[in-house]
C-alpha cells in the first residue's frame, strides 16, 4: 500500500487517501486511479468542504481534479472544477445512504488491513456512515 500516514487508533479521522502515498493525490498519472479511490470514501464531502475552504489550487480533493488541465488549464476548468466541488461538499452527488454504509464498510477493511490488532469502538459501531457524527 506504500507509505500511509492513516491514525491507527481512530478510523473515523480516515479518509481511503491516508492509506497510500500522499504523493499520488497531486501527481497527474495518478489522478484517475485516486478519483475511484475518492468515489468510496466516507470522507469526501468533508474533503471537498476543506479543499473549498482553503482554496486547493492543485491535486484531487473529493474526486474532483482541481486543476483540471494543469499549468495549461483554463479559468472555465479551474471554475468548473470548484463548481464540481461545492456541488460535493453540499452533498449532491447522489450517494445514498446504502452508498454512504458501503464506504464506510470499505474504510474499515482498508484500515483493518493495514492495521490488523485495530477493532471499531463503540462510537465508531453507532454511526459508520455518518463519520460527521462520530466526531460530534
Amino acid at each position: 500500500m506504500g507509505r500511509s500516514f492513516a491514525n491507527p487508533i481512530s478510523v473515523e479521522d480516515n479518509g481511503l487517501c491516508a492509506y497510500s502515498n500522499p504523493d499520488d493525490w497531486f501527481t497527474t498519472s495518478k489522478y484517475a486511479e485516486v478519483k475511484r479511490i475518492c468515489g468510496n470514501c466516507p470522507l469526501r464531502r468533508s474533503c471537498a468542504r476543506a479543499a473549498l475552504d482553503m482554496g486547493m489550487t492543485n491535486g484531487v480533493w473529493g474526486g474532483v481534479d482541481v486543476a483540471p488541465g494543469g499549468a495549461h488549464g483554463t479559468a472555465e476548468q479551474r471554475a468548473a472544477a470548484r463548481r464540481q466541488l461545492a456541488f460535493v461538499a453540499a452533498g449532491m452527488d447522489g450517494q445514498s445512504e446504502s452508498q454512504l454504509r458501503r464506504n464506510a464498510a470499505i474504510r474499515e477493511a482498508v484500515h483493518s488491513a493495514v492495521f490488523p490488532e485495530w477493532r471499531p469502538s463503540p462510537r465508531e459501531q453507532r454511526h459508520p456512515s455518518k463519520p460527521e457524527l462520530v466526531n460530534a
